[in-house]
């Protein structure tokens, strides 16, 4: 599905060497590379909950918005994201910042459709099940509190979230959990669908 926006989970130094940030550049080439280097020359380091924007190079999108995501790995694991809220609280307000920053950079370019992945989930240690839930959360309170109503279903029936995680089918499948959950909990949401891809490296080539 075509779209305008490719949001990267990226680090605090814009350097793409793992996990969806090392696909995303190794499928866009060189040019993502060397823009983020001119970002970073300019701004110096990222802070986790910012956004920022390179040319999407070969890639089959306009824009890549960078989205730098909390690390939590330094937090102490559990199971059920209910039991995490208060000691995950603080990643959760730096992930909602990187989510809604991103989906603000890619209004004021003036894109429509945007990709988002499920951003910390990888390398960061961020757990999945409530990552899903705080981007789904993320989205729909931008949604409403920042566009017009009748532009709303523009842009959330183009919401796609993904991950590179292997196997695909596990990751899919707790997404597909934590959004049925949230829209049965949230019926008035802004939020009326979403598409779920996995972005591993078949999909790349």
């Amino acid at each position: 599905m075509p779209v305008d926006v490719v949001v990267n989970s990226a680090n605090t130094c814009l350097i793409h060497t793992g996990g969806l940030s090392k696909a995303i550049a190794e499928a866009g080439g060189p040019a993502i590379k060397e823009e983020s280097e001119v970002i970073l020359r300019k701004h110096g380091r990222l802070y986790p909950g910012q956004a920022v924007h390179t040319t999407g190079g070969k890639m089959p999108c306009e824009v890549i918005i960078h989205a730098v995501g909390p690390s939590s790995n330094n937090v102490n694991h559990q199971s059920e994201y209910i039991s995490l809220r208060d000691p995950y609280s603080q990643e959760e307000n730096l992930l909602t910042d990187a989510v809604q920053n991103s989906l603000t950079l890619a209004e004021q370019l003036g894109y429509t459709s945007i990709v988002i992945p499920a951003i910390s989930s990888g390398t960061m240690g961020f757990p999945l099940d409530l990552c899903t839930n705080t981007i789904v959360r993320a989205v729909d309170d931008w949604a409403e509190n920042a566009l017009p109503v009748d532009i709303i279903p523009l842009l959330s029936p183009l919401l796609v979230l993904g991950g590179l995680k292997f196997p695909g089918d596990v990751t899919a499948k707790i997404m597909y959990e934590e959004v049925i959950a949230y829209i049965n909990d949230n019926p008035a949401s802004s939020v009326s669908e979403i598409h779920f891809v996995v972005y591993d490296f078949p999909t790349k080539q």
